[in-house]
């Protein structure tokens, strides 16, 4: 934020000077900007996306949008920059009126005088689904809701943690799904169960034992730790409404390298369907959890509501109103209420306590190719859904491929774990990489969006060093020769049932064509992430 805080004020400062920030400088911080505002609900951080801080208090600054919009478009067509004043607008209206974030702050009064007396509104509620292939993200946000998932790679680490900050935070982009919700708060740190960030598989650590063993690994960094995976697949998908990430999860062997999963999530409008496989580890001292929910219990009648809490086993309720069902796994489901629970504050290790309330799938010691399947629907009371009828289907659901079909809007989703697929359904017969498809039912035409979920800042075997009992080293980031470079192309084949027609490009191109099956061949780029082909 102070980074952005400077070049805020630099575009503003020099506008319509000789010095000036150039337009393209100037369009990377508002797209910066828009798309912090996209992944934060109202203002503040997700979980995931707080670096260091995992504290629930990180915020975006409104006046860097403010200022940043008063320096005008990119292009200089606009005297003030429409979408900024309009994100502005929206991010300060905290209530029924401005007056909750504009007490006692005369330069936001100012702002707002300007922009309303300007003819600007603020922004509606952004809706849509993005990826940030070099944040290993992917935000989803339906009305006022949103969705955030964050994974690791062997290009970026699961989490960042230093000297009195982030001690615990280990499990943040271990394949993390953390809702929001328009409204009140539905985070605090005080009892927090850091094993149990929602959506990851880990192990049920104790908390200190989760907590950072920080150390100067080499010449190249400080006192600071940042482990990798040594697997390229995590990222995700969208055809701008909809959604699927996935991820090869592989914990640092500094820890327990043994933690391997196949996770991905289904994002199909007010539905999430998320999957895992091939979950395994050799620990048997600990259980290896799936967390569904972890939410603190906040206020008198929340907790009344879980005092008077019944569940039909399959279907869970929390008390914000987003619904869990979970069709097969009832049995390995464990459900706390715990008034006291203990934790420790992410940055002094100070002991706190909390009253909350989780959900999770228990696959046991020592798990071997353990797998789970559940839904979840926010807002379920409000959704006019039913689970007592199929909304979606699982077509795969192994170590090679998770494929989702989802009833409402006709849409399938693959996360391709492995190259040289074959399908037994669908128009897709087979791929020839390990890839990440969406598939659109239009009637008469079918869309196709492809990507590639290797971010390839260079190609071949994981680059990490072993240790002589086979181990990998912990290594600096800083210490990689690969961290300057560019993104690189990756092709895939595409085979599909059936003779296709669609308009062929630079980067989507025929290689056969007959009356029982079309092979598409796809460059996969840094820029445009996912390529769409529009299918008669």
């Amino acid at each position: 934020m102070g980074g952005l805080t400077g070049a805020t004020d630099v575009i503003y400062l020099l506008n319509n000077t000789d010095f000036a920030v150039s337009q393209v400088g100037h369009q990377a911080v508002k797209k910066a900007l828009l798309t912090m505002r996209f992944y934060c609900n109202q203002l503040t951080y997700p979980l995931a996306m707080s670096g260091r801080h995992p504290n629930g208090k990180g915020q975006l600054d409104p006046a860097q949008f403010a200022r940043l919009a008063l320096a005008g478009s990119p292009d200089r067509s606009e005297r003030i920059d429409l979408e900024l004043a309009s994100a502005y607008l929206r991010l300060v209206d905290l209530g029924h009126s401005y007056g909750v974030f504009l007490e006692n702050k005369p330069n936001h009064k100012c702002f707002v005088a300007e922009f309303t007396s300007s003819g600007f509104l603020k922004e509606q509620t952004p809706n849509g689904t993005i990826t940030m292939p070099y944040g290993t993200s992917l935000i989803h946000r339906v009305a006022d809701w949103s969705a955030v998932i964050r994974g690791h790679s062997r290009y970026l680490w699961a989490a960042e943690h230093y000297r009195g900050a982030n001690l615990y935070g280990r499990y943040l982009a271990h394949g993390g799904l953390q809702i929001e919700l328009g409204g009140p708060k539905t985070w605090v740190e005080q009892g927090f169960d850091w094993a149990r960030v929602p959506g990851t598989t880990a192990l049920r650590l104790p908390v200190d034992s989760l907590k950072a063993k920080v150390l100067n690994v080499d010449k190249f960094s400080g006192f600071e730790e940042m482990l990798y995976s040594d697997e390229a697949y995590a990222g995700g998908l969208t055809d701008g409404k909809n959604g699927v990430f996935a991820m090869k999860l592989h914990e640092h062997d500094k820890y327990n390298g043994s933690l391997r999963a196949r996770k991905s999530y289904h994002l199909f409008g007010n539905r999430i369907v998320a999957i895992g496989t091939g979950i395994e580890n050799n620990s048997s001292a600990y259980c290896t959890e799936t967390t569904l929910f972890q939410l603190p219990v906040l206020t008198k009648e929340y907790e009344e509501y879980w005092m008077k809490y019944q569940s039909n086993s399959k279907l869970w309720v929390d008390h914000l109103g987003t619904a869990y069902f979970i069709p097969h796994d009832v049995a390995k489901l464990s459900f706390e209420n715990n008034e006291k629970q203990y934790s420790k504050f992410q940055n002094t290790g100070v002991e706190n306590q909390g009253h909350w309330v989780s959900l999770v799938l228990n696959h046991g010691k020592t798990p071997k190719a353990e797998s789970y399947e559940y839904l979840i629907i926010p807002y379920f009371r409000e959704s006019n859904l039913s689970v007592d009828q199929p909304i979606y289907e699982v077509l795969q659901k192994d170590t090679q491929a998770h494929i989702v079909h989802d009833i409402v809007s006709k849409t399938t989703s693959y996360a391709v774990f492995e190259k040289l697929i074959d399908f037994n359904s669908g128009i897709i017969q087979s791929v020839d990489t390990a890839s990440l498809l969406m598939v659109s039912d239009f009637g008469n035409r079918q869309q196709l969006t492809v990507a590639n979920p290797d971010l390839a800042l260079y190609r071949g075997p994981s680059d990490d060093i072993y240790d002589e009992q086979g181990k990998r080293v912990e290594r600096s980031i800083y210490s990689r020769p690969w961290i300057g470079n560019k993104s690189k192309d990756i092709f895939m084949e595409v085979t599909l049932l059936g003779a296709w027609s669609f308009e062929e490009d630079a980067n989507v191109m025929l290689l056969v064509r007959d009356s029982k099956h079309t092979v598409l061949r796809f460059k996969c780029s840094e820029t445009p992430s996912h390529k769409v082909c529009k299918l008669k």
